[in-house]
Formats: C-alpha cells, sequence, structure tokens
C-alpha cells in the first residue's frame, strides 16, 4: 500500500522521486488512526480487514507509533488466519484439507443404505465461506467466543460448522474462551452424503421433514 512506489522503483534499481505531498498525505492518515484503527474488529469483515491492513501498513512504516498500541497483539485473529489454522488442525485429524461451511440446517440425517447418514446440501463454497466470515466478525466485534466444528468428510472436504455460543452458560458448558476460537473434530464421524442438486436435497430434506436437526 504505501510501499508500493519504493518497491516498484527498487525493483528497475532507481531511487524513488521525492514526491512533496506523500509526507503530508502519511500525517495526515496519522492524524486520523484513533478513528481508523478501532474499526479493526468491526462487524463487516471488510472494513475490518482494511483497517487492520492500514494500520499495519503504517506500523511497518513509522515504529514510532507503536506506542499508541499496546494491545494490538492480542487482537483476535482474522477470519482467515482462524480458518488456515483449523484447516491444518483438521488435516491432523485425517480430515480433507478443503473446508466446506454448513449450517445445521444444511445437514438432514436420515438412513442410507442401512446407515444412519448425514445428507449435507454442498451450495457455493465461496458463499458459504463468505456468510462464516461476516458471522466470525461479528462475533468478535461482540467480543464472542466460537467454535470451529468438524463434524463429517468425504474424500475432498471437510464438513465444518462455526458455532457461536448463545450466553457465557453455553460458551461455559462448550469450553469456548472468551475472544477465542475452540477447534474440535467429529473422531468417527458418520458417513457424508454431498448433494449437489437442488432437486434431490429438496425430495431428502421432504422425507427427512419429520427427524430431528442432525447438529443441534
Amino acid at each position: 500500500m504505501l510501499g508500493t512506489k519504493a518497491e516498484f522503483a527498487k525493483a528497475f534499481g532507481r531511487d524513488p522521486a521525492p514526491i512533496p505531498w506523500i509526507a503530508d498525505v502519511r500525517s495526515a492518515l496519522v492524524l486520523e488512526l484513533p478513528r481508523i484503527a478501532p474499526l479493526r474488529t468491526h462487524a463487516n469483515p471488510y472494513i475490518a480487514d482494511f483497517s487492520r491492513a492500514f494500520v499495519e501498513e503504517l506500523l511497518a512504516t513509522d515504529r514510532s507509533l507503536e506506542p499508541q498500541f499496546p494491545q494490538w497483539e492480542t487482537l483476535p485473529p482474522t477470519f482467515d488466519t482462524a480458518a488456515a489454522a483449523f484447516e491444518k488442525f483438521a488435516h491432523t485429524q485425517d480430515y480433507p484439507p478443503s473446508l466446506l461451511w454448513v449450517k445445521s440446517v444444511d445437514v438432514v440425517l436420515c438412513r442410507w443404505r442401512g446407515m444412519l447418514t448425514n445428507h449435507v446440501w454442498k451450495g457455493d463454497s465461496r458463499e458459504r465461506y463468505d456468510r462464516v466470515r461476516a458471522e466470525y466478525q461479528s462475533a468478535m466485534a461482540r467480543n464472542v467466543g466460537v467454535a470451529f466444528e468438524a463434524k463429517g468428510k468425504t474424500g475432498m472436504w471437510a464438513i465444518c460448522r462455526l458455532y457461536v455460543p448463545a450466553d457465557n452458560d453455553d460458551a461455559e458448558r462448550r469450553m469456548i474462551p472468551k475472544m477465542g476460537v475452540k477447534h474440535s473434530v467429529a473422531s468417527d464421524p458418520l458417513p457424508v452424503v454431498l448433494i449437489e442438486s437442488r432437486f434431490l436435497w429438496w425430495l431428502v430434506k421432504w422425507l427427512a421433514r419429520n427427524a430431528p436437526s442432525a447438529w443441534d
């Protein structure tokens, strides 16, 4: 961001030409830090990510600003960072490296070929990622811890959900740390059938209409 011009010039073996207004812009941005920095925990993940990147860039180019951010390192991780850590954890538990985020309503438990099986609506994996990312950031903005849970798997996907506790008692009962992320995976998950056809999904939902929710 702020270092792009210098890096570009360095790549061509030239000194960056001084531009007088750059220092003025930087000074103006530093003055705005008290308003921008709190947005790093905003419920909107795009606003939060921009604020984090903005402050990190200023800190990287001017270490004298660091005393203004004594608790910077104690901030909860971004969703991308937290999800990557969970992906590694799940992979150590023999789960596939790709995470498919679902809600309880996307899972139907019923018998398939004589076995209890989780039928999962696949949907759009990118859209699901963005939705969970927003829910995670909203929880962090409210100082609420969350749980990343992998409850099933296919050959390619670890079937996961984000669980946000209803209240402090729920969090304590599930051992979810405040402003933290708990990782858990099912050690012996039920088989999973991934459904991509909307008609087939509607049919499965109708056939299992009286069954209890699979993950609640």
